[in-house]
């Protein structure tokens, strides 16, 4: 019976101690493929601040990608500006940099990045859509409504 109670403690020590040797970037990207995207960004930020990264381009997408998840457009593309100048040159960036940008109402500049990711992946039927909306949009933008929408107080009332 003793010797099973040091067999035991000896499974415990291994099993735990192999858990919290992760790097904080190993943890950060299980937390993301589980997409719990909150918890993979702090991980991430941490592992930057604190751990040498071969490729911290990688890590800048993944942080654009928890912000994109999370309907931050903004930091989103804050973060793959980073991954384009930390050396990530993936195809998926310029797609997804140019998805973004046109939630963020930048037609122009999503076009142009959209070109470049359709330069590298030809005849993709998510980037030839996409282009096509933002094509649209600046259109759009060009051409005014034939409708004009004004209030008519005369039908419309407080109740």
């Amino acid at each position: 019976m003793k010797h099973f109670g040091n067999l035991l403690t000896v499974f415990f020590m291994l099993f735990f101690s192999n858990s919290f040797a992760q790097t904080r970037l190993e943890q950060a990207e299980k937390a993301f493929e589980n997409k719990d995207y909150f918890e993979a960004l702090q991980l991430f930020e941490k592992a930057l601040a604190k751990e040498k990264i071969e490729a911290p381009g990688e890590v800048y997408f993944r942080m654009g990608e928890c912000h994109r998840y999370g309907n931050d457009f903004a930091k989103a593309m804050e973060h793959y500006v980073l991954s384009e100048k930390a050396g990530y040159d993936a195809p998926q960036l310029k797609f997804q940099m140019g998805g973004t940008l046109i939630k963020l109402g930048k037609y122009q500049e999503a076009k142009k990045r959209l070109n470049e990711f359709l330069e590298l992946m030809p005849n993709d039927p998510d980037g030839l859509r996409l282009l096509e909306n933002c094509e649209f949009a600046l259109r759009y933008e060009e051409e005014p409504s034939i409708f004009t929408v004004i209030n008519e107080t005369t039908l419309n009332s407080e109740f």
